[in-house]
């Protein structure tokens, strides 16, 4: 009644797949989603039936593609669109072969653009200020990783205009939730101040981002 796959999605690396039997499978070469394409067309289910596949965030939009050609209704299970630092998507499939295609790809796009993970890191941005966007949305639901990286794109103007003040809130706001990329961050903010009372902050933002790995 039920399927689970998460294939290896890194081209060129040979992923190990527990299942039964365990197998090792090598990702060509410019075929990232080999596998997803494999398991999409060649899945049999019951109409009850439904099948969950692990997919890269990066090839979130031509997995769906795929699996919604080949006659599924592809959704994110609403419990993990609030989920961060997740490596991987999951998608669950369900048979129906009289869906369309095209409905179902904005769909399910329309629920992978809710997900944390998706926009922290701004996958499906076509520009700096789409990506910063991306990050805010993130940020504003309280997610550490789009605070931190919204706080480094106002220290870096990457987006929109250089405000040291937006990105120190922003960062001091990822930090005191445990994100390691804004405490260091924050160290370079404060050592580019250039005052050597800003030092001792440096200082101890870069030993916190350390004790962190």
């Amino acid at each position: 009644q039920f399927v689970f796959f998460n294939p290896p999605q890194v081209p060129g690396v040979v992923g190990q797949w527990r299942g039964s039997p365990d197998v090792a499978l090598l990702t060509p070469e410019n075929e990232a989603t080999l596998f997803h394409a494999r398991f999409c067309r060649g899945l049999d289910l019951p109409a009850d039936g439904v099948a969950w596949l692990g997919v890269n965030w990066e090839l979130l939009p031509e997995v769906i593609d795929l699996c919604c050609a080949s006659g599924f209704v592809v959704s994110v299970p609403a419990s993990l669109r609030d989920l961060s630092s997740a490596p991987s998507a999951l998608l669950e499939l369900r048979p129906n072969l009289q869906a369309d295609a095209k409905e179902c790809v904005q769909q399910a796009m329309e629920q992978v653009g809710t997900c944390a993970e998706y926009q922290v890191r701004g996958v499906g941005a076509a520009n700096e200020i789409q990506r910063v966007q991306s990050y805010r949305a993130a940020a504003d639901r309280g997610i550490p990783g789009g605070q931190a990286n919204l706080g480094i794109a106002y220290a870096m103007g990457q987006g929109v205009e250089v405000d040291v003040m937006a990105s120190s809130r922003w960062l001091h706001r990822a930090a005191a939730r445990g994100s390691e990329d804004a405490e260091f961050q924050l160290g370079r903010l404060y050592a580019s101040h250039g005052n050597p009372r800003h030092f001792q902050a440096a200082a101890r933002w870069f030993r916190k981002a350390a004790e962190h790995g």
